[in-house]
């Protein structure tokens, strides 16, 4: 049976028989974090992160040490991409990803999209998980992608883009919190030995420990392989409820409290504000700069073992 629709902003994370179901009653647009292809979920839109987030390398191919760099690009850019694609705030919109990473779904990759657009401010957001595989057998149709048709993002009407700024956490946000200027949890989404500051696998130097006062809010064994929060093979989050109430009982915070996730450059620190918001956490909001960002800034970092 269909639901009526609801004037209230959604977020929601689908299983692909949900999916299946959903669109039995509402034709919504889809979005694939990655390049158009020939086979995806058929009609999909498709939208490279590399479109939306600034990457500049030096001549040795290392992330250039700027502020900036690995973070989302200016709100008008943004707005202009998400244009071209067709996104608009009122249209329910479903988030995936084919991409694979170490053995298993990339599923940040699709977080990190999702999170995007509720910064944007898309009312009605879904984050597709589990694998091409699965779609198939769950019976979503499989096909081309489609070409975005550009649509204003606000259907004409006078907004400001974006809509939801707080769900980006500024370094200043955060020197505050450190500081003690402001209060929220700081969350770290990393491997214990990245909090610890006993290494990562990042293809680039990095820098070692963790933001003082900050909590491990989980990751899973190493920087690219997750398993704490989702099946990494299977591209799946793990309980909802379940994760939350670890975050409740690690964290030591409720739904209505401030938390700021952040993790190296702002993707694992999605796939927590997905599953956040999700829950149903009000006031949680994604560091995009990271420990990337917070370095470049000779932010204090802690390393060792913390409760």
């Amino acid at each position: 049976m269909c639901k009526a629709m609801v004037d209230v902003d959604t977020f929601e994370i689908f299983r692909p028989e949900d999916l299946v179901r959903r669109l039995e009653c509402e034709h919504g647009l889809l979005v694939e974090a990655g390049e158009p292809s020939s086979h995806t979920l058929e009609g999909a839109v498709g939208l490279s992160l590399s479109s939306l987030d600034t990457a500049e390398y030096d001549s040795e191919g290392l992330p250039r040490r700027i502020r900036g760099n690995f973070s989302l690009q200016s709100d008008e850019k943004l707005r202009v991409s998400l244009e071209a694609a067709g996104i608009t705030r009122d249209r329910f919109t479903v988030v995936f990803t084919r991409a694979h990473r170490a053995g298993g779904v990339d599923l940040t990759a699709a977080a990190r999209l999702a999170w995007i657009l509720a910064y944007a401010g898309v009312r009605r957001l879904a984050l597709l998980t589990g694998t091409f595989a699965s779609w198939k057998a769950a019976g979503l149709k499989i096909g081309a992608s489609s070409n975005g048709v550009r649509q204003d993002f606000f259907g004409g009407a006078r907004h400001t883009f974006p809509v939801h700024p707080e769900y980006l956490a500024s370094t200043e946000e955060v020197a505050s919190v450190v500081s003690g200027q402001a209060w929220a949890r700081l969350a770290d989404v990393r491997a214990w030995c990245e909090y610890t500051g006993d290494g990562d696998d990042y293809p680039y130097p990095m820098p070692r420990g963790r933001i003082p006062g900050a909590l491990w809010a989980r990751w899973g064994p190493s920087t690219y392989i997750g398993g704490d929060l989702h099946n990494h093979e299977a591209g799946t989050p793990h309980g909802v409820a379940e994760t939350c109430a670890m975050w409740s009982k690690r964290l030591g915070v409720d739904l209505t409290q401030d938390v700021i996730f952040y993790c190296g450059t702002g993707w694992r620190s999605a796939l927590a504000w997905c599953i956040a918001r999700a829950c149903g956490y009000s006031k949680c909001a994604n560091y995009d700069g990271g420990i990337f960002e917070w370095s470049l800034e000779d932010g204090p970092l802690d390393t060792g073992p913390s409760l």
